[in-house]
């Protein structure tokens, strides 16, 4: 797994295509560049 590593990234990144599996379902509570993403569009709607 390389979440650790991304999580650890200040810069911007490519986007990483994450594909869920039976075994490890997809956790959006997991996500930390879906995190990212809300944080900065809440952050952009604050301003306008």
């Amino acid at each position: 797994m390389i979440r650790h590593v991304i999580d650890g990234h200040t810069q911007p990144l490519p986007a990483i295509l994450e594909i869920p599996s039976k075994d490890h379902p997809y956790d959006a509570s997991k996500d930390s560049i879906l995190r990212r993403a809300r944080a900065s569009h809440n952050f952009k709607q604050r301003v306008l």
